[in-house]
């Protein structure tokens, strides 16, 4: 089976995003998560995730961006009432 990696959003500079990372990684501080550890797991520096967060830029890399989203989704399903 081919795996299907999707593309970051493109952004141009000073554009802030309407959604998917800044409000993913929001969900995840949310969470728990401090900016510290969000750095170590992503591997990225402050300035870095602070920009993310703040939407002025995105992740350049399919697998950072795919990795952001998915942990914010499970985190969100996590949150859900339960519906049984």
């Amino acid at each position: 089976m081919k795996q299907v990696v999707l593309p970051p959003p493109p952004v141009a500079a000073g554009v802030r995003l309407a959604s998917s990372t800044s409000e993913d990684l929001k969900t995840l501080r949310a969470a728990g998560l401090t900016q510290q550890e969000l750095q170590l797991r992503l591997g990225v520096d402050r300035v870095t995730l602070y920009r993310w967060e703040q939407g002025t830029h995105a992740p350049k890399t399919p697998e950072l961006w795919c990795t952001i989203r998915l942990w914010a989704e499970s985190v969100r399903r996590l949150q859900q009432p339960s519906q049984s």
